[in-house]
């Protein structure tokens, strides 16, 4: 199943539509389809090559802010899409991704303290 979990690559789709809350991905032979806009938001934004990188970056990038205003929503409606796509992507995506929690790197002569 990990090599099925590593596969789901993310494609944009002109067919389908993102509606307020919805991102309106969808799961087809093997691949995570995105709506034209939000695929491209995404691929400008967040790293695209599959589900676990998306889910990651994501996550590390907040862009809520950014992708509201993309799609003209407010964040509370991208929040919803993206819990959404998590809940669809779920089955697809490895647990670290899921909780991603990127180590804290400290800089400077006192490590950031």
């Amino acid at each position: 199943m990990a090599d099925k979990l590593e596969k789901l690559a993310v494609k944009e789709s002109n067919k389908i539509s993102a509606s307020l809350g919805d991102f309106g991905g969808k799961i087809s032979d093997g691949e995570l389809l995105l709506p034209t806009n939000v695929y491209h938001f995404f691929s400008k934004n967040c790293s695209v090559r599959n589900i676990n990188s998306l889910i990651a970056t994501y996550q590390v990038s907040h862009c809520e802010g950014l992708l509201a205003k993309h799609l003209g929503w407010n964040e509370d409606e991208v929040k919803q899409a993206y819990e959404g796509l998590v809940d669809l992507v779920r089955d697809h995506v490895h647990e670290r991704y899921l909780n991603w929690n990127p180590p804290k790197r400290a800089y400077g002569a006192f490590g950031g303290r």
